[in-house]
């Protein structure tokens, strides 16, 4: 789950470990400013070392490390939020804290808390109590559970476009090009987007082409030669709705919920941007026409999983609704399948190494600035409803000044 990232002069690394040349940069740096020297300032670097060295490496040097050599107190601080924020203990503060903020922080909090838990490698652990939180709160019933854009539901889409581009590579890669590539492909059935002349034979045609690729896509992804390469962490994630499911007797459903996961975080996306997923070479996107094949696409395969059949609004997608029919059944099994533990024992409980993995002790420097800023800013400005609403929480609030 820990992206690569690139050292100061370019050297490719895995955070949260220096290059070796940003290794010695820093410590010579961090020595050189906490010295005894008496003008331990920027100023004495350029007495020390070239203007041309100064000149091709300040803007990124400075850009980089300037907060974590100035603020070195403050940084601490943000690093003791992160440190007790990752204790499973505390997992509750990022629970309320995920409710208490505003929708227009979702994406900003969710990203930052990603990128903070991943390298400590508490991030299902946290993807897991966000879950519990969501069915918790469920007041208004069950079919309320996990139904909008919740910082939960972020998390668990930034997670899993993080871990799984291999995968979906493997599974869509191909297929996306197919459609791609072919100028004249067709997957329109809206009578309203469709010219008069030969409406309904067109209709029919491209019907067929959309029912045939949706063929395609279902089969390729129910494969178990396929199955077998997805991340076990999400499984994982399949797993920690299922099993809530189950303990609240909401076994109808295991299917929408993991489904609308699956489809909704996990695949649907990497089919409408595949750009964004390493499907295309860099600079490529696909047509006006192939992105609507795409999308259109996406809305069979999003009814297939929640077992509905069109209708209504959308009245025209109904040449589809044999397609659904026909898998139904077998896309159930499959969210079952997936969502069920390989490795468990009879008598035991799924998925216990992703909920209690082995904690990683993070460095004060394998995490991001601005990650760390974000979580500062997110967590102070909320501070006054954390304090009123969470009192429990108060050695973490007190790091917040």
């Amino acid at each position: 789950g820990i992206n690569a990232e690139y050292g100061l002069f370019g050297s490719s690394r895995l955070s949260p470990t220096f290059s070796l040349l940003d290794s010695f940069l820093f410590s010579f740096l961090f020595s050189f400013f906490s010295s005894s020297f008496p003008f331990s300032s920027v100023r004495r670097l350029e007495i020390l070392l070239p203007i041309s060295f100064l000149t091709s490496v300040k803007s990124k040097l400075f850009s980089q490390w300037a907060q974590l050599i100035f603020g070195m107190e403050n940084r601490a601080s943000l690093m003791r939020l992160i440190h007790l924020m990752n204790r499973t203990s505390n997992l509750g503060f990022v629970e309320m804290l995920s409710h208490v903020v505003d929708q227009a922080e979702h994406d900003a909090l969710s990203t930052a808390l990603v990128n903070v838990s991943a390298p400590a490698n508490r991030t299902l652990p946290l993807i897991h109590s966000l879950i519990n939180s969501e069915f918790n709160r469920a007041a208004e019933g069950k079919g309320t559970i996990m139904r909008n854009n919740s910082v939960a539901s972020k998390v668990m889409g930034n997670y899993c476009r993080r871990i799984g581009k291999d995968y979906l590579r493997l599974v869509f890669a191909e297929f996306v090009h197919s459609v791609i590539d072919d100028p004249d492909l067709s997957f329109e059935i809206d009578p309203n987007l469709i010219p008069e002349d030969k409406k309904e034979d067109v209709i029919h045609r491209n019907a067929a082409a959309l029912e045939s690729k949706a063929e395609q896509v279902f089969q390729r992804m129910v494969s178990p030669q396929i199955n077998a390469n997805m991340p076990r962490e999400v499984r994982a994630i399949a797993g920690f709705i299922a099993n809530n499911c189950k303990q609240r007797n909401y076994d109808d459903q295991i299917g929408p919920l993991v489904g609308g996961f699956l489809m909704l975080r996990f695949f649907n996306p990497s089919l409408i941007t595949p750009e964004s997923y390493g499907f295309l070479q860099k600079g490529r996107v696909p047509p006006p026409h192939a992105r609507r094949n795409l999308i259109l696409l996406t809305k069979v395969m999003q009814n297939l999983s929640n077992g509905i059949p069109f209708g209504g609004k959308e009245s025209w997608m109904v040449p589809m609704n044999p397609f659904i029919e026909r898998h139904k059944e077998e896309m159930k099994r499959y969210f079952i399948e997936v969502s069920t533990d390989p490795l468990v024992k009879a008598g035991e409980l799924g998925w216990q190494d992703c909920i209690n993995p082995d904690p990683l002790e993070v460095p004060f420097y394998g995490l991001g600035t601005k990650d760390l800023n974000v979580l500062h800013r997110i967590v102070y400005n909320y501070k006054s409803k954390l304090v009123e609403n969470f009192s429990d929480f108060g050695e973490l609030l007190g790091i917040i000044d």
